[in-house]
């Protein structure tokens, strides 16, 4: 993983990218028709192979893509981190763009999340991300946020990249108070007893050892505890949890359907 800090620096560790090829897949001379494989220059070997059909689209050059539509916006002041993990690449950029939790004006910090992917498991997505200030809690929000552009690697989007990042954060801005009502509005909602907190995780999908490990921090005594609270105990746990990327995010994803349950 490697972090950034402003514009110049994010453009930096875009360069230090993996670069990959598509290569013919040959077994003993023979050519297999209809294939072909993906070839990691870093690490020089074959990460996957795929359909003559799929498109390659460079993590690198998309990532490029979206320097260009922060620089054409003139968002400077951004941070984040890359991530390069078994084929996949996964970036998390922070906006100087804020909303209140309650206690100040820079409590969550607005962002997105890019995913691309070299071996058909994940299509090119971009969606709303924030971070809790106070504890470094990732919130993936697509729906809250409203903002999602998901394309498979079929025909040359790489290009559409730098629309779809300007039109996505201009979203993020303009939806930001709805995240920030479902934040206001999960703060009010209390639980009764304990085991209505174990039916909402199940309910989104978490495991009966997830739910553990999360309920374990709410469990504070003589506290009652609230959708916000067990929101930010789903968080914080997942957050920090050592595990895969794809993992982590499609966890968080389940976060923001609980924050927003009725």
């Amino acid at each position: 993983m490697t972090a950034f800090k402003g514009l110049v620096q994010m453009a930096s560790e875009v360069e230090a990218m993996d670069t990959v090829y598509a290569c013919p897949v040959k077994a003993e001379g023979i050519v297999a028709s209809g294939f072909k494989a993906i070839f990691s220059k870093k690490q020089n070997r074959a990460i996957s192979i795929v359909s003559s059909r799929y498109c390659l689209m460079q993590s690198k050059e998309i990532m490029r893509n979206v320097v260009g539509a922060l620089s054409k916006l003139g968002i400077h002041e951004v941070e984040g981190t890359i991530i390069e993990q078994n084929g996949r690449a996964f970036a998390r950029v922070l906006l100087p763009k804020y909303i209140s939790e309650g206690n100040s004006n820079k409590d969550i910090q607005l962002g997105f999340l890019l995913v691309n992917s070299y071996d058909r498991t994940k299509a090119l997505s971009i969606s709303g991300f924030a971070m809790r200030i106070v504890c470094t809690n990732g919130m993936v929000a697509p729906r809250t946020l409203g903002a999602a552009f998901v394309k498979k690697h079929y025909g040359n989007i790489t290009a559409q990249v730098q629309e779809a990042v300007s039109q996505m954060i201009k979203t993020i801005v303009k939806n930001a108070p709805g995240l920030q009502a479902a934040i206001k509005a999960a703060m009010k909602e209390k639980y009764e007893a304990w085991k209505d907190m174990e039916k909402a995780l199940e309910k989104v999908g978490y495991s009966k050892k997830s739910a553990k490990k999360i309920l374990a921090k709410v469990r504070v005594p003589g506290k009652t505890a609230t959708k916000w609270d067990l929101y930010n105990a789903i968080t914080n746990y997942f957050t920090f949890k050592k595990m895969k990327e794809t993992g982590r995010i499609a966890s968080l994803r389940k976060a923001e359907d609980l924050l927003v349950a009725v």
